[in-house]
């Protein structure tokens, strides 16, 4: 259910996919940025998926500018300013979505509730 809400909310956003938002979300963690490649592998891993379509992703991820190589670093990615921006905006709308998913939900089923809206 939760991976459903998080579609609706990338739609409408310049990241737009899961895929995506996993390589952004590797990405924006990662200070010193990450080779193209192990950004690829790293998505594959966390999505289960095989990694040609990941490095698809990848390349997406630079052509729609969201992502661009680290001055003097050829094979190294970080987010672009428009990449970080749209994180932050993506993350901030998940929080808000979450918190009215959650809202009324007593403390101490809390837990469940995410393990169980997670699956």
């Amino acid at each position: 259910m939760l991976r459903a809400l998080l579609s609706e909310v990338l739609a409408n956003t310049p990241v737009r996919t899961y895929l995506a938002y996993l390589g952004m979300s590797i990405l924006t963690a990662a200070p010193a940025g990450m080779p193209r490649n192990q950004l690829a592998r790293q998505v594959a891993r966390s999505a289960r998926v095989p990694g040609e379509e990941t490095a698809v992703v990848v390349d997406n991820l630079e052509v729609t500018g969201l992502i661009v190589n680290l001055p003097g670093q050829a094979d190294v990615m970080i987010p672009s300013d428009r990449g970080a921006a749209a994180m932050q905006a993506i993350r901030s709308e998940v929080a808000k979505v979450s918190q009215r998913v959650y809202e009324g939900i007593p403390e101490d089923d809390l837990v469940i509730a995410k393990r169980t809206l997670a699956t």
